[in-house]
């Protein structure tokens, strides 16, 4: 077996065994509790933008991205917008690669790949690295979501949608 197969069969086991160990889920849940209250997830950015995210669902943002390669993301409860900056920078780096792979020039503004914010209320950064954010703003959640549906509905690429709500 190759190391990076014999790897991924060591972490499922792993996996696995933190499914079956109450006592560690008890422990897990408890810290998730306590984490939250005291607003961990706020002392984290994502070049530069705040991140209101714990650093393993940025990980797992990021397999999920790699895993999907997908062509559209749609955020909804976007904060402060590191989230949509992290989204267009896996974005990026996903057109580096097929760029790479073709033996190709990368025009970042001639991405197919696009990352969309909905919010009720949108602060977009004075300098913004990525281009391919877009913000919706609306204060009607139903309304969001209604977009969001559509707009995914029409998409004949993969995509990604992320809903938050603390």
């Amino acid at each position: 077996m190759d190391p990076i197969a014999a790897f991924a069969e060591e972490r499922r086991r792993h996996l696995e065994a933190y499914a079956r160990d109450a006592e560690f889920r008890q422990l897990s849940q408890r810290w998730l509790e306590a984490s939250m209250r005291k607003k961990y997830v706020y002392n984290f950015d994502w070049l530069g933008r705040p991140i209101i995210q714990y650093p393993q669902d940025m990980w797992a943002v990021q397999e999920l991205v790699w895993q999907v390669k997908p062509d559209l993301i749609v955020e909804t409860g976007i904060a402060h917008g590191g989230s949509l900056i992290l989204s267009a920078s896996m974005l990026a780096m996903l057109d580096y690669c097929d760029a790479m792979a073709a033996g190709t020039t990368l025009d970042p503004r001639a991405s197919r790949r696009k990352v969309i914010g909905i919010d009720i209320d949108i602060v977009w950064p004075r300098r913004n690295l990525f281009r391919r954010p877009r913000g919706i703003a609306s204060k009607s959640e139903s309304d969001r979501e209604v977009f969001v549906v559509q707009y995914l509905s029409s998409a004949s690429t993969p995509a990604i949608f992320a809903t938050r709500k603390f």
